[in-house]
């Protein structure tokens, strides 16, 4: 489905799951499987480059921010593969560059890490946004709906949150997110 909400308990491992799903997609990742169910169209399957994955957080730095993640758990889970010779498996798998806030693939595909904020994702389309912890979000309705717009054309979202009653995360868990 195009936009997924898990919301969990702690320790659940799916902020580390979808760090791997996002390394995935930068990294040109395909599956027959990824059907489309309204259309019967594959997903995804059009090209294995210049895809766009934006991982954010309610913040930027520090600890669990979206640069935290980007480069404790997806840069970690590159630096795994490539000590364990991924290519050996996956022969066309990127080479990565790494800034602050960024990760650029030899694929032309990046990871950029962003703040919450309801202007922080508006511009040209993506492949994914990965949303940590929503319902810790300061204006977190403005925050993904100002998201929705990058995902227009065949992008997903992926929303991960702890659970927290009184928050327009609950709220979309609810289905009275209006």
């Amino acid at each position: 489905h195009p936009l997924i909400l898990v919301e969990k308990s702690r320790r659940t491992r799916i902020s580390w799951i979808t760090c791997c799903f996002d390394v995935w997609i930068a990294a040109g990742g395909q599956d027959p499987r990824w059907i489309d169910e309204r259309s019967g169209r594959q997903i995804l399957m059009g090209s294995t480059e210049n895809r766009q994955v934006i991982l954010a957080s309610r913040k930027l730095e520090d600890i669990q921010g979206s640069q935290w993640f980007l480069h404790n758990r997806v840069k970690f889970i590159v630096d795994t593969l490539f000590k364990n010779n991924v290519r050996d498996h996956w022969p066309s798998f990127p080479d990565w560059e790494w800034t602050a806030g960024e990760a650029r693939t030899s694929n032309g595909s990046y990871i950029n890490a962003i703040a919450s904020g309801p202007d922080q994702a508006r511009g040209a389309g993506c492949t994914l946004v990965h949303a940590e912890e929503i319902a810790f979000w300061p204006n977190a309705r403005p925050s993904i709906e100002g998201m929705l717009p990058v995902l227009l054309g065949g992008g997903h979202l992926i929303a991960i949150t702890t659970a927290q009653v009184g928050t327009y995360a609950h709220d979309i868990v609810k289905d009275d997110a209006h």
